[in-house]
């Protein structure tokens, strides 16, 4: 016979919760000799206090049978290594040398532990683009400061006030638990926060609070976030959009009469210094620089003289203005249709009249006949 241990060789430190029942790990011997051998395991001996093992009694196992399962219990009564202490079996097989030995060691512990948790540098909000009352958005990141020990967890949950027209909002990663034992560093994600731009910054406080499995609870974690001030700006939108065709028609030979509409949806004053049309268009209104105020519109009209029937002029339309959202000039197709005239339908009255007229006609015509 042979003996053969897993594990084969140590030391084996077995981590123990001080208090909380005894923690056990398993050792195994087999015999790998010849078959139809017979291996003889004497009891073991040599550990004692915090270390124990069960079976204690002398084994015997057939080559290719399984293995006898030994478990070495832990029971720690004070936080700290424990001292080494050598595990020993007799044995009648031919390797290794009798006795096996093998040393064991029982380390303590605390309790489980919640990880702790703080709040890294907060990343300002930022974004784009930086008008008024647009969104920006910043984040905070979460640091594990300790990784607590099993089976413990610690809960954060984030909120942070509107505060008024700022709008603030946790967007994402606010709400997590950590698990002990946790990774020491960074935990992602990290909370996303988001505001909207005003006049002025705006500060507001972000606050996690902390549930801790077990407890006590720590104290709520805290991170000041400043919402930028917003750029007052104009905002150029048109209907159609920049690019857009505007189409006028009319019947042949008559004026034909278009509008593009301009709108400032932004926070300042629009100005739009000047339209201008090609050849064959002309502007009519509004008169020019026109100053469009926040919230307002204006419509530029433009003329042009239909051409044939089914016939369509092209031109081109380009306003300058002081908005950032759109390029200056924006710039706009023009078409110019022709179309036949319509001649009206006859209603059911007219088609009476007009009977009535050619039968009076006819008598009329008949009567003239007779005198002649």
């Amino acid at each position: 016979p042979a003996l053969t241990a897993v594990p084969a060789t140590g030391p084996v430190i077995i981590t123990d919760v001080v208090g909380g029942g005894a923690t056990n790990a398993t050792l195994t011997l087999s015999n790998t000799g010849d078959a139809g051998s017979t291996l003889n395991i004497g009891a073991p001996s040599g550990l004692s206090g915090v270390l124990g093992i069960a079976p204690g009694t002398p084994q015997s196992v057939a080559q290719g049978a399984a293995g006898i399962d030994y478990t070495i219990s832990c029971t720690a009564t004070v936080v700290g290594p424990g001292a080494a202490q050598t595990l020993s079996f007799t044995h009648d097989g031919t390797t290794p040398a009798s006795p096996f030995t093998i040393d064991y060691q029982c380390d303590g512990v605390s309790g489980p532990t919640a990880p702790t948790a703080s709040l890294g540098a907060v990343v300002p909000p930022t974004g784009t683009p930086v008008t008024l009352g647009s969104v920006a958005n910043g984040s905070v990141p979460v640091n594990v400061d300790s990784a607590g020990v099993a089976t413990a967890s610690l809960d954060l949950n984030c909120t942070i006030p509107a505060t008024g027209a700022s709008a603030f909002t946790v967007t994402g990663g606010g709400s997590r638990t950590i698990n002990a034992p946790a990774a020491v560093g960074g935990n992602a994600p990290d909370i996303g926060v988001s505001c909207v731009r005003q006049a002025g910054p705006v500060t507001a406080t972000l606050t996690c609070a902390q549930t801790a499995m077990p407890g006590p609870d720590p104290m709520a974690l805290t991170a000041a976030i400043t919402c930028p001030l917003g750029t007052v700006e104009p905002n150029y939108v048109s209907t159609p959009p920049p690019g857009g065709t505007i189409t006028a028609n009319a019947v042949t030979g008559q004026t034909a009469t278009g509008a593009l509409g301009i709108s400032n949806t932004g926070t300042a004053t629009l100005n739009v210094s000047n339209c201008a049309a090609s050849a064959g268009f002309t502007i009519t209104s509004p008169m020019f620089p026109a100053a469009i105020p926040p919230g307002g519109n204006t419509s530029v009209v433009f003329t042009c003289v239909a051409p044939g029937v089914g016939v369509t002029d092209v031109g081109t339309l380009t306003c300058d203005h002081d908005a950032t959202n759109v390029a200056s000039p924006a710039t706009y197709e023009l078409n110019c249709t022709g179309r036949s005239a319509v001649v009206p339908a006859m209603t059911g009255v007219g088609t009476i009249l007009l009977a009535a007229l050619v039968i009076g006609l006819g008598l009329l015509g008949m009567g003239l006949r007779r005198q002649a």
